[in-house]
């Protein structure tokens, strides 16, 4: 018997959740986060970081000059 994983609609919440920023520099840090909602059929959750000094957000732009 294989324990229940995120995908399975019947399964239960992590009661633990951390995300790890800056990963492999000398600003790694690991955060507290609460699961905010699941896509089970692309195997996606949005999560959001409690923490009092969240890392920057991500900025937005265009794919020009990207090779």
């Amino acid at each position: 018997m294989t324990e229940p994983h995120m995908l399975d609609p019947d399964s239960r919440k992590p009661t633990k959740v951390e995300v790890t920023v800056y990963s492999g520099t000398d600003k790694s840090r690991t955060l507290p986060a609460k699961i905010i909602g699941i896509d089970r059929g692309t195997d996606l959750a949005v999560v959001r970081i409690e923490d009092k000094e969240p890392p920057a957000g991500l900025k937005f732009g265009t794919t020009t000059g990207l090779n």
